[in-house]
């Protein structure tokens, strides 16, 4: 289904005694500008004008379906141009904060649209939010748009950089003694799938001992936890008959400087 939206209807108050009287303007010969319902197109309208002439703006809050409804303004020219369609801003690929790791989906851009005094616009998703380890923060963005249509900057006021991170050292037993290894290796997934990689995030190093130590990764080697989790999932029992822990946790504590797990 398709939402259609008239343009330019303007209903004004003229007078108002016993009841309100109103009349409409151009209803003869009005621009349609079309549509998806299902993307809530037309949720929020503005007039609009730059150099190039007067636009209308409109929202489209769950633009993205089905998985990341982000949301977006579309830009509908009301003069005359060789291409007289509404064109999508793409503005949510800009609305980005740094040194977070962002959750953009449904965060529906588009809700609420204003237009600047100075030239350009502002429009918000209250929805955008952002992670820190495995709990994710609300907060809301706005993307600061030109009279040119270009991203100025984002506005997230309340966005805080996430106080959990860490840097973890894993020093595993690879010794004779342990056996089978599988069961090492199957702990060592589980953990690392519920750790946030990132540089912003917390970093991982791995390390192995027997009769002698193995540096397996090291602090900031990946950037994810789908990278380093193919990595430890290759990594190989050395053995050894002899189990030098005390050299392992040495190695971690000097060399490495960061804290023991």
């Amino acid at each position: 289904m398709s939402r259609k939206l008239q343009c330019p209807v303007l209903i004004l108050v003229v007078g108002i005694l016993q009841q309100a009287n109103s009349f409409n303007i151009d209803m003869k010969s009005p621009m349609i500008f079309n549509g998806s319902q299902g993307d809530m197109f037309g949720y929020t309208v503005k007039q609009f004008e730059n150099k190039e002439g007067k636009w209308l703006l409109i929202g489209s809050p769950w633009v993205g379906q089905p998985k990341y409804r982000t949301g977006d303004v579309y830009k509908c020219p009301t003069f005359k141009t060789n291409n007289p369609e509404c064109v999508k801003l793409n503005l949510a690929e800009f609305l980005t904060v740094p040194k977070i790791t962002e959750v953009k989906e449904n965060m529906t851009l588009g809700i609420s649209l204003t237009t600047n005094p100075n030239g350009g616009f502002l429009t918000c998703g209250p929805l955008y939010s952002y992670k820190c380890g495995g709990l994710y923060y609300t907060v809301g963005a706005c993307s600061n748009v030109s009279s040119t249509f270009q991203v100025v900057n984002t506005i997230a006021p309340t966005v805080r950089a996430c106080k959990s991170r860490l840097d973890i050292v894993i020093v595993l037993d690879g010794s004779n003694s342990i056996y089978p290894w599988s069961s090492v290796n199957n702990f060592l997934i589980k953990l690392l799938e519920k750790i946030e990689i990132g540089r912003q995030q917390t970093q991982v190093a791995i390390i192995q001992y027997g009769y002698k130590v193995t540096h397996e990764v090291s602090l900031n080697e990946y950037n994810t936890t789908e990278d380093l989790l193919e990595v430890a999932k290759k990594i190989k029992q050395w053995g050894g008959n002899e189990t030098k822990t005390a050299l392992g946790i040495e190695y971690a504590r000097l060399v490495l400087n960061c804290f023991i797990i």
